[in-house]
């Protein structure tokens, strides 16, 4: 009689755990887990094959000194707020090398003293500006005669 009541009892638990009713939706995702440690890099991978030659480049203006030219601006005075500015002949002109020069008066300072317009693609003709200024100002001189900016450029058509 036991053994037919524990039987009776299983039976009546597999049929309960048999039933199943609808799944419900799916829940929200849970958060990331930590990251893992970074692993051991692999070897290196063999080296492929060199690429095509690519085309050759426009000719240069080699070592020709002849497209090479310098000018010289001299002079400002102080109604010019002791500024002087030499520019190259053409846009196209590369520049090469600019410079300011001639000024000892007693109390003057060279404060201006830089390339304009040398960046790739800048609009104008390229140049160079110096500017001198005194401290103090009293006593400044009205001009600057021997005042000079130097600037040497390279010919677009040099060596062609």
């Amino acid at each position: 009689m036991a053994r037919l009541l524990l039987t009776i009892i299983f039976a009546a638990a597999l049929i309960a755990c048999d039933k199943q009713g609808a799944t419900g939706p799916q829940g929200p995702a849970g958060p990331a887990g930590p990251q893992g440690h970074t692993g051991v890099a692999g070897p290196v991978g063999p080296q492929g094959s060199q690429g095509p030659t690519g085309p050759r480049g426009p000719a240069g203006p080699g070592r020709s000194r002849s497209g090479v030219y310098c000018k010289v601006a001299q002079g400002t005075r102080a109604d010019a707020g002791y500024v002087l500015a030499v520019l190259c002949d053409d846009s196209g002109d590369a520049p090469v090398t600019g410079s300011c020069s001639g000024v000892s008066e007693l109390n003057s300072f060279l404060t201006i003293n830089q390339p304009v317009g040398w960046f790739e693609g800048a609009a104008g003709t390229p140049g160079w500006n110096c500017g001198w200024t005194f401290n103090p100002t009293t006593g400044a001189p009205l001009e600057l005669p021997t005042a000079a900016a130097t600037l040497c450029c390279l010919r677009a058509d040099a060596g062609t």
